[in-house]
Parts: C-alpha cells; structure tokens; sequence
C-alpha cells in the first residue's frame, strides 16, 4: 500500500506541476496579444504551438455568445479549468495517495 500510495502522491504532484506550467504558459498567450509582436518569433510561434490546439477545442464547445463580446474568453476558461483539476482531481490523487501511506 506504501508503494501505491506514493505513486499516487507523485503522479498527482507531477499532475499539478504541469497543469500550473501549462496555466503560465496560457497567461504569457493571452499577455503577448496585447502587444505589438512579430508572429514569426520562435518565442510567439512556441506559445502559439502549446496554446492554439487546445484554444480551437474550446471555442467549438464555447457558447457562441461569448463570441460576439469581442474578448476572447479562451484563456480564461482553460484556466478555470486548470485551477479546477489543480483543486478537486490532482489534490484529490494526493489526498488519496497520502492517507495510504
């Protein structure tokens, strides 16, 4: 059980290190559009690389209400998302993992 619980422990922090990654990275997306940037710049064409795929599979769930605003959204719902799964399902895999310690 001693072994169980630390895999769980480890996959969940693991879980949440990345989804916190992946909420910066989110965050630098949204921050970058804000300003003037050449598009071709690796750095640009990096974040638009990590972010556009998931950005498309949310703007085809998204109520099209939320279109019409003239604010993109997007970022924002992921990151609820994230802080989400951060809160109930990876601390969960902690809670869980610790108490089988």
């Amino acid at each position: 059980m001693i072994v169980l619980g630390n895999l769980l422990v480890t996959t969940g922090s693991l879980l949440k290190s990345i989804a916190g990654l992946y909420m910066l990275i989110v965050i630098a997306s949204a921050v970058i559009t804000w300003f003037p940037v050449d598009p071709w710049h690796p750095a640009v064409k990096l974040l638009r690389g990590l972010t556009d795929p998931v950005y498309e599979r949310v703007r085809k769930v998204m109520p099209k209400v939320l279109w019409n605003t003239g604010v993109d959204f997007t970022p924002f719902l992921i990151i609820l998302a994230l802080w989400f799964l951060n809160g109930a399902v990876f601390q969960s895999l902690i809670d869980v993992g610790m108490r089988m310690r």
